[in-house]
């Protein structure tokens, strides 16, 4: 690469830097060494970007999101390793044929809260859990809950090396309520389980689900519905438009949570920031079983 092109190439890294974690003040002290590793693997990360471009392979946008200065290495510590479980099904969504619209999107119902960041940690199944509470409060009850990612990754069976399963951590809330953030902030790795006190949001019921031809009436008529997919590299750079990639070989797996539909895909709420797709969203091509997304799917009622 030319002196030119280094440098330019260097302006651009620092911009999105800047974007994804700020660049502090002392900024001539930062280790050489690493910036030129980090600016290195964002380079990589950039010609990776080119050929699914270029390929036309995996369908969606593609480009820089805050998840581009990330190695492959980093961005799979924030997948799951373990493969979902199949529990016993205590309870089933009944899908009755009922009529739906063909667009809806709880985003515009006002039922969504913020996007968060599970950062470096295996957390995505506590970001999935809390994220189906808080809406199903806000569908059901108008209360606006931001409540405790850490405590799952405590106290719910996971931890932020291997992950956890969503049904275990849906159990613990059954059974013992879930803390706000407020009470037991997020850090971001394994901490002890420790008595937590103050306010607890609560579900009534598990829901699982046959199929992917049920999620539409699910959504509609009861709220999101939570599944796991393998993650395959190209979602780590993904934009914008409807998500298909050509192929899922990943022995890595993430959890996210549907939010409403369109004839083509699934609106889909994740845990990489607001600088990651649209604004947080996937768009996920439907009626696929992309990446075996149908293969455990669940929701839950609240009283």
């Amino acid at each position: 690469m030319s002196t030119f092109g280094k440098i330019k190439l260097i302006i651009l890294f620092c911009q999105v830097l800047k974007f994804v974690n700020g660049i502090p003040d002392n900024v001539d002290v930062i280790n050489e060494t690493l910036f030129d590793d980090r600016v290195e693997i964002f380079k990589k990360n950039l010609e990776f970007i080119a050929e699914l471009r270029n390929s036309g392979k995996d369908e969606g946008i593609f480009g820089i999101n805050s998840l581009t200065t990330l190695s492959r290495q980093e961005f799979e510590q924030m997948l799951m390793k373990n493969k979902p479980e199949k529990p016993g099904k205590n309870a089933s969504f009944k899908a009755t044929g009922r009529h739906v619209p063909p667009h809806f999107d709880m985003r515009n119902q006002g039922w969504m809260t913020s996007i968060k960041m599970q950062g470096t940690c295996s957390s995505c199944w506590a970001f999935a859990t809390t994220a189906l509470l808080e809406t199903q409060y806000l569908r059901y009850f108008n209360r606006y809950l931001d409540l405790s990612e850490q405590e799952l990754v405590n106290c719910a069976g996971g931890s932020c090396q291997t992950g956890g399963w969503i049904h275990r951590a849906l159990s613990y809330v059954q059974r013992r309520g879930l803390s706000t953030e407020i009470n037991c902030p997020y850090a971001d790795h394994d901490q002890p389980c420790v008595p937590i006190y103050g306010e607890k949001a609560y579900l009534s019921e598990i829901l699982y689900l046959d199929s992917e031809e049920d999620i539409a009436e699910a959504v509609y008529y009861q709220g999101p519905v939570a599944f796991g997919m393998h993650a395959p590299e190209s979602l780590q750079f993904y934009k914008g438009g409807i998500y298909h990639p050509h192929s899922c070989h990943s022995r890595y797996y993430h959890e996210m949570i549907i939010v409403g539909y369109a004839p083509e895909y699934w609106i889909v709420k994740n845990s990489w920031s607001e600088g990651w797709g649209d604004r947080g969203y996937l768009y996920l091509k439907r009626g696929r079983n992309v990446c075996g997304m149908a293969n455990h799917l669940l929701q839950i009622s609240v009283d």
